[in-house]
């Protein structure tokens, strides 16, 4: 058969469909491509060091009173969120429900971007609660130093993932373009009509 043909005697068979709240959408099968892709491997770094910040801060939240518990609070629920949303468009993208079914009419890659520079600028806040919660505490305490740590590898990937994400989206967007013989010279106050 020629190409766009399909065969008669076997038929691709549809995928299996889950129904949710949202709409009908295709049974999950597992983009294997975008977990080897660079984009992957840092969705998958920013959902791990994400956890670990949140796990972490949750610890040692419970030690401090006052001013410090208010810094670590705010770590945490940072934290929280971007691990939670991470995990979520990691799971999109996995799932392959960004190309078929109710989900596809969400510009997934357009909103990986702005989660991505969402969560850079995150990951700086919490990079400066961190710096802050540190100077208020002992030198030998070792969790602080690990949020710091934690943050700015995060404020790094997300850079790096919001970069990856961009070029990409730019890249499928349709972008119109004008020749440059289309450009007509007009003088102020001259209508078409008279040129």
């Amino acid at each position: 058969p020629g190409k766009g043909a399909t065969d008669s005697t076997n038929p691709p068979m549809p995928r299996p469909r889950m129904k949710t709240p949202f709409g009908e959408i295709p049974k999950p099968a597992i983009d294997v491509a975008f977990l080897k892709s660079s984009l992957g491997i840092l969705k998958v770094f920013q959902i791990v060091w994400s956890l670990l910040g949140f796990i972490l801060s949750d610890i040692r939240r419970w030690r401090d009173w006052g001013g410090l518990r208010e810094q670590w609070d705010a770590y945490e629920a940072m934290s929280a969120i971007l691990f939670f949303s991470s995990l979520l468009i990691w799971a999109v993208f996995l799932a392959s429900w960004h190309d078929e079914g109710s989900l596809s009419c969400i510009n997934w890659l357009g909103l990986d971007v702005f989660h991505s520079g969402l969560g850079c600028v995150m990951s700086f806040v919490n990079l400066i609660f961190a710096f802050s919660i540190s100077t208020q505490t002992w030198q030998g305490e070792v969790i602080p130093i690990f949020c710091i740590i934690l943050a700015g590898l995060c404020c790094l990937k997300f850079t790096l993932t919001s970069r990856m994400s961009y070029r990409k989206w730019h890249a499928l967007r349709p972008t119109p373009v004008i020749s440059y013989q289309d450009y007509k010279y007009t003088p102020l106050g001259q209508t078409e009509e008279e040129l």
